[in-house]
């Protein structure tokens, strides 16, 4: 990691992850059995209502699912750490003094922007759908960071998009995650393996921010998406009433 976005970060002071996602993680990694697994999740409450209730929403058809461990079972291993990475992430941005930014605001974008990026992947058959949405929902929080740094007084001119990477980073999301980020305002620039998730949150933060006629080109080239694709994604998502 550059050296002054590690220095920009540790100004931010965001504090890590807690413990339980790192230890989810390594529970994972070496396939432990989903029942240990769903006994280290129920040791936060609160999170295991929330995978609950994940799993008895409209995408998964369940309505009954009472139990960690039934839970984890329908909504698959991947997407559990996905889903607690996030929440946790979400809940330490939440809290932050963002100073002048309207945080409401922020988040009602943030999340609108992760409908755009996953309504792309979907059209495209894009294979890591979640990954994509967790991208376009956290492709913002760069600003939080900034702001936080200028509550110290710590002038620096690095792009939101690259702090936003570095931190996620640091969270432990996986790369397609971070490198699509950090490359999303130029996605000619990303590097192959990528360039295509780079290329969906480069059209989300085009739809989302009303830019329509900055798309490059290449994004379209590389997603096989036309300029009437993108209109009809923007025309579909200014119905949405947080989008007002």
């Amino acid at each position: 990691m550059d050296k002054l976005i590690e220095a920009a970060l540790q100004t931010a002071h965001l504090p890590s992850l807690p413990d339980l996602v790192r230890d989810l993680q390594r529970l994972i990694d070496r396939g432990e059995d989903m029942a240990v697994i769903a006994d280290l999740l129920g040791t936060d409450t609160g999170m295991v209502a929330r995978v609950i209730e994940l799993a008895n929403s409209a995408f998964y058809g369940h309505k009954n699912i009472t139990r960690i461990f039934d839970a984890i079972h329908i909504v698959g291993l991947n997407r559990i750490i996905l889903f607690v990475r996030t929440a946790y992430c979400v809940e330490i941005l939440e809290s932050a003094d963002g100073g002048d930014i309207d945080m409401k605001a922020f988040w009602t974008r943030s999340y609108v922007a992760g409908l755009v990026s996953a309504n792309i992947a979907e059209r495209i058959s894009y294979p890591q759908p979640d990954t994509i949405y967790t991208a376009g929902v956290m492709m913002y929080v760069g600003e939080i960071i900034r702001a936080l740094i200028a509550e110290e007084k710590v002038e620096d001119n690095i792009p939101g998009n690259q702090l936003a990477a570095a931190q996620m980073e640091v969270w432990g999301f996986p790369d397609l995650l971070t490198v699509a980020i950090e490359f999303y305002p130029q996605p000619s620039l990303c590097p192959d393996r990528y360039a295509l998730p780079a290329s969906i949150i480069h059209l989300t933060d085009c739809i989302v921010s009303e830019r329509v006629d900055e798309i490059d080109p290449d994004a379209l080239n590389v997603t096989h998406l036309s300029p009437n694709d993108i209109e009809d994604i923007s025309n579909e998502f200014r119905q949405i009433t947080l989008y007002q």
